[in-house]
C-alpha cells in the first residue's frame, strides 16, 4: 500500500510519499505472536522498551514517509 501527494505549504510545493510497512514472514520471527524464546531474551537484552510484538501476517506495523521540497525553476 502506498500514497503519494504534492502539498503546498505556504511558499513552497513538497512532494510526500508513504509507504505501508506490512508484518509478514520473517517479520513475524520478532514481532509476530508466537516468538521463541530465545528470542524473547534477546529484545528484552537489546530492547527492553519495545512493544512491537503480538502482529498477526498482514497487519501494518507502521509506515516509511519521504518528504521533499520541490525547486521552483
Amino acid at each position: 500500500m502506498t500514497a503519494s501527494a504534492t502539498v503546498s505549504t505556504g511558499e513552497n510545493n513538497h512532494f510526500r510519499y508513504m509507504q505501508a510497512i506490512p508484518v509478514d514472514g520473517v517479520c513475524l520471527a520478532c514481532h509476530g505472536a508466537d516468538i521463541a524464546s530465545s528470542t524473547k531474551q534477546m529484545l528484552v537484552k537489546y530492547y527492553p522498551h519495545d512493544q512491537a510484538t503480538g502482529y498477526k501476517a498482514g497487519e501494518l506495523r507502521g509506515a516509511f514517509s519521504l518528504i521533499k521540497e520541490l525547486k521552483q525553476h
